[in-house]
């Protein structure tokens, strides 16, 4: 590959990734199976730059809001915080990549949260958001 080529499909990698940041923005749906059946849920994200802001919402806990959120490329990674944990408050960590029409996203629970799920026994699967109908 020449120099000249390297430089063109370096230039067209730089350039898609404004376009990606804005194909995460919108309205997303998951589900995931529980011992009571289906939780469905709705992601709104808004992108700011590299920040990725929104809310999760569901039957369960409502419109949480998305804090720490970014947005590096396809890559996206935030927390919400809800009450209801085994000691109040939980927080419950984000990350995914983006593939055209769809987001997985991998879920863990943050600090004391992990603990007192027990160390290594919990494991949450990952989930598949696909774009919302408009």
């Amino acid at each position: 590959m020449s120099i000249r080529n390297a430089v063109v499909a370096l230039s067209l990698v730089v350039l898609s990734l404004p376009a990606m940041a804005e194909d995460v923005g919108g309205k997303w749906n998951a589900s995931m199976e529980t011992d009571q059946g289906a939780f469905s849920m709705v992601f709104d994200f808004t992108i700011e730059g590299d920040v990725l802001k929104g809310t999760i919402t569901n039957d369960f806990t409502g419109a949480t809001p998305i804090v720490d959120g970014k947005l590096e490329g396809n890559k996206l990674s935030f927390k919400t915080s809800f009450e209801g944990g085994p000691g109040g408050a939980m927080t419950i960590s984000y990350t995914g990549v983006l593939e055209a029409e769809k987001i997985t996203l991998k879920m863990g629970l943050d600090g004391a949260d992990a603990a007192a799920a027990g160390a290594g026994g919990f494991e949450i699967p990952p989930l598949t958001l696909t774009r919302a109908p408009e």
